[in-house]
């Protein structure tokens, strides 16, 4: 088996803005391979150094207990402009309290294109009890800006899988 999609970003309806520094979260056709993507935008509020969506589920909805440390999350992520940006992440969780953390600093994607970011499982930062992905009940997808002034409109997300081992 290939991709397993936790998310595909098809529709907004299931997505909330991390904080207030998100705005104008919008589907769009402007997915990768031909997919819809959704959109959102870092607007400055003078707080928040972050945007980003998150999506919450029903258990067990997302179960995907046998993947395991040496498999791979990967994120499909097109920011407009890296000018301010420091970083994406990703957050996979049984909620939003225990979750494992994946970060690509912005030396390693490319503007105005689809970047396709892999990490192993086993390299997530873990918050509390990590994640059970038998369990998955959580999934944020958050930008990093180099300050809490830093705006920037249209960055799309298109899909957040997990690969196993072999398929990466």
């Amino acid at each position: 088996m290939a991709s397993h999609a936790i998310e595909k970003f098809e529709v907004v309806g299931n997505l909330t803005a991390v904080n207030t520094g998100t705005a104008n979260i919008a589907a769009s056709a402007l997915g990768y391979s031909g997919k819809a993507a959704v959109d959102f935008d870092k607007v400055d509020v003078g707080t928040n150094s972050t945007c980003g969506v998150y999506a919450t589920y029903s258990a067990p909805t997302k179960p995907y207990g046998s993947f395991g440390p040496s498999d791979y999350v990967e994120l499909v992520f097109d920011p407009q402009d890296l000018t301010n940006i420091a970083s994406v992440s990703v957050r996979i969780g049984t909620n939003a309290t225990n979750y494992l953390t994946w970060t690509w600093a912005d030396s390693t994607l490319t503007a105005d294109r689809w970047n396709l970011c892999t990490a192993r499982l086993g390299a997530g930062t873990p918050t509390l009890l990590g994640c059970d992905f038998g369990n998955i009940g959580y999934l944020a997808v958050i930008v990093t800006f180099d300050a809490t002034t830093n705006t920037l409109a249209d960055m799309h997300v298109a899909r957040v899988s997990l690969l196993e081992a072999g398929d990466a």
